[in-house]
């Protein structure tokens, strides 16, 4: 997986999920993901999730996987 996801908040939203291949995930296996994916958000964003693979994850298990992107955020 590769590209760019350029994000910018605005008042009133309440959060984003943000991932080079999965903005939120659960109960999931992930396996041989590659990733080069550069993630910038910038604005109000409280309460939002940013990872290189998954943004959120909860009962997941990675197994080989790598991210190359670059993840950045000001406010």
């Amino acid at each position: 997986v590769s590209g760019t996801i350029t994000l910018t908040g605005a008042s009133g939203v309440d959060y984003f999920y943000v991932g080079g291949l999965a903005g939120s995930a659960t109960f999931s296996d992930i396996t041989n993901v590659t990733a080069d994916v550069d993630i910038s958000a910038s604005g109000e964003m409280s309460g939002s999730h940013f990872g290189g693979i998954v943004g959120f994850a909860t009962d997941i298990k990675f197994s080989n996987c790598v991210n190359y992107g670059d993840i950045r955020g000001n406010a």
